[in-house]
C-alpha cells in the first residue's frame, strides 16, 4: 500500500510539473546561427585620433545613420558636420560619461551569450528573416536603442544603474531610472527589435487595438526570452506585478464598464499605456501601463486556446476584436 501511495504521489508530481511547463521554453541548441559579435562603436568613435574614414569603412550605414541622427541633422556631408563630431567627442561631460560606460561595460561577452540564445529562438520561429547587426554606442542620453538600417545600436549610458549621478542631474524620475540598469538591456533590445521587425501600419486607432498590438510584442518577448521573469519584460517591481495579477479581473471590468475598449481618445488610451509612477484612475500601488499588461494577457490567453497558431500567424492577425473573441479572455474578479 505504501508503494502505491509513493507511486501515486510521483505520478501526480509529474503531471503537475508538465502542466506548469512553459511551452515556449524550447531546446534551440540545434538551431544554427552566426555567433553574436557586438561592435563597440563608442570605443572606436572616442579613440584618438578621430578617424571618420575608418569608422565609415568599419560600420557602414550605421556610422552615417548615427551621425545624422544624433550629431549632424543637416546630413553627414554638411560642411559643419566634422566640427560637430569633434565637438561631441571632445566634450568634457561626454568624455566623463563615456569613461563610466567603459567601467560599467568593459566587455559585452555575457550579453552576447544571452542575445545569441534570443537570436536562436527567433531563427527557430522565423527562419527566413535576417538577424540584425548589433553595436554599442553612446549618444549622450538621447537613445537607449537606435535602429539604423540593418543594425541596432545600444546606448550604454542609459544602463548605468538607478543611482547614476547623471540621471539625478538630468532630473529623471525614479520610475524611469528604476529600469535604467544592466538587467533591462536585453529585454529592451528584444522589444525594440520586435517593434521594428513587425512594424504595424494602418491599424485602428482604438484602445483595444493598441493594447493587443503591444501584447503581441510582449508575447514575442515570451518566445525569445522564455526564461526571463515578467518583471523585466514589463519594467515592473515584483509588488507591481503582483498587484496586476491580484487585480486583473477588476482592471478588465473597469475597462468594460467605462467603455474604454473601443475608445479612440488619445489621452484616455495613453493613460493606460504610457510609462509613469502608477496608472491614473487606480491606486498608487498600481504600476503604469496596466492596459498594456492586460493586452499581453489577452494574447497569452489566445495563444493558449489556439495552440496551432504560429507566431507568424499571430503577428499577421490585425483584427484585435477577432483575437479577443477567439481568446475567451474572461479574468475572474
Amino acid at each position: 500500500m505504501r508503494n502505491w501511495i509513493v507511486l501515486l504521489f510521483f505520478c501526480s508530481f509529474i503531471l503537475f510539473s508538465s502542466c506548469r511547463r512553459n511551452p515556449l521554453d524550447i531546446d534551440v541548441s540545434g538551431v544554427k546561427t552566426e555567433p553574436v559579435k557586438i561592435g563597440r562603436f563608442e570605443k572606436d568613435l572616442f579613440q584618438a585620433p578621430l578617424n571618420p574614414q575608418a569608422l565609415a569603412s568599419k560600420y557602414g550605414d550605421f556610422y552615417r545613420g548615427f551621425v545624422e541622427t544624433t550629431l549632424c541633422p543637416n546630413g553627414i556631408d554638411d560642411p559643419a558636420c566634422p566640427g560637430g563630431i569633434r565637438s561631441f567627442v571632445n566634450d568634457k561631460d561626454v568624455r566623463s560619461a563615456y569613461a563610466d560606460c567603459e567601467k560599467t561595460f568593459p566587455s559585452m561577452s555575457g550579453f552576447e551569450e544571452n542575445l545569441d540564445d534570443a537570436f536562436r529562438h527567433f531563427h527557430y520561429y522565423f527562419p527566413a528573416r535576417p538577424l540584425p547587426k548589433v553595436n554599442t554606442m553612446m549618444s549622450y542620453f538621447n537613445y537607449s536603442m537606435l535602429r539604423l538600417d540593418k543594425s541596432i545600436g545600444i546606448g550604454l549610458e542609459m544602463y548605468l544603474g538607478a543611482d547614476c549621478d547623471y540621471y539625478k542631474r538630468l532630473e529623471y524620475p525614479k520610475y524611469k531610472t528604476a529600469t535604467m540598469r544592466k538587467e533591462y538591456m536585453l529585454p529592451d533590445f528584444v522589444k525594440a527589435w520586435m517593434i521594428v521587425e513587425f512594424e504595424e501600419k494602418n491599424l485602428k486607432a482604438d484602445f483595444l487595438t493598441r493594447i493587443v498590438t503591444e501584447g503581441k510584442i510582449s508575447y514575442l518577448m515570451d518566445a525569445l526570452l522564455p526564461k526571463m521573469d515578467d518583471t523585466l519584460k514589463m519594467g515592473y517591481s515584483q509588488n507591481q506585478l503582483n498587484w496586476c495579477k491580484q487585480n486583473e479581473g477588476h482592471i478588465w471590468s473597469f475597462f468594460i464598464k467605462r467603455k474604454i475598449l473601443y475608445s479612440t481618445d488619445y489621452q484616455e488610451i495613453t493613460q493606460f499605456t504610457n510609462i509613469g509612477p502608477f496608472t491614473t484612475g487606480f491606486s498608487k500601488e498600481s504600476p503604469a501601463r496596466t492596459g498594456s499588461w492586460i493586452g499581453w494577457q489577452i494574447v497569452r490567453a489566445y495563444m493558449a486556446k489556439n495552440k496551432n497558431v504560429t507566431l507568424q500567424q499571430l503577428m499577421d492577425e490585425k483584427d484585435a476584436q477577432k483575437l479577443l473573441s477567439a481568446s475567451s479572455y474572461r479574468p475572474k474578479i
